[in-house]
């Protein structure tokens, strides 16, 4: 695994967490561009380090806070990736956007102890998936260890553990 830290941090980033996986890598560089989610985007740190690392797809970002939205918006406009990258203020990123996505990132919706609205481990699961194609990818962060008969129950193949988040605790790879 590559240990490019993310921004300040000190973890390993989203973006060599899926460029050290050959299959997502290449999945995420083809033509035609997939379409990617990542909710609770905050101000867009992963969104736009994904527009940038991979050209093909289309970035789209929500979150409940219209401060933040406002703010990825602002950092967006000045990325040469501006054109593939949308931030919405949404809770409810189907009514805005539709689904499936191929790969949705949903690190932080569960352990982002600042978020008072943080779903359950199931509840989560069950959302992402609605949200993911079938053969699709989710990455999201969990208090729990994910089992794989959780997130078969979800809808999701298989499970793979990438690493510690920036909240202290597991970040996954979900095949659907």
């Amino acid at each position: 695994m590559s240990e490019q830290p993310g921004p300040a941090t000190g973890y390993p980033s989203l973006v060599s967490w899926l460029i050290d996986r050959p299959d997502v890598a290449s999945r995420l560089r083809r033509a035609p561009p997939d379409r990617v989610l990542v909710l609770a985007c905050r101000e867009g740190a992963d969104a736009l380090a994904l527009a940038t690392a991979f050209p093909n797809i289309t970035v789209y970002g929500v979150d409940s806070d219209q401060a933040a939205v406002r703010r990825a918006t602002e950092s967006a406009s000045a990325s040469p990736a501006r054109d593939r990258l949308l931030f919405v203020h949404r809770s409810d990123p189907e009514a805005t956007l539709g689904s499936p996505f191929d790969l949705v990132v949903a690190v932080g919706l569960m352990t982002d102890r600042s978020r008072p609205d943080r779903p359950g481990v199931n509840v989560a699961l069950w959302r992402v998936s609605r949200l993911v194609a079938d053969g699709g990818l989710a990455v999201l962060d969990s208090p729990v260890t994910l089992r794989v008969d959780t997130v078969s129950e979800a809808g999701f193949r298989s499970v793979e553990l990438l690493g510690p988040s920036q909240f202290d605790d597991q970040t996954y790879l979900l095949r659907r």
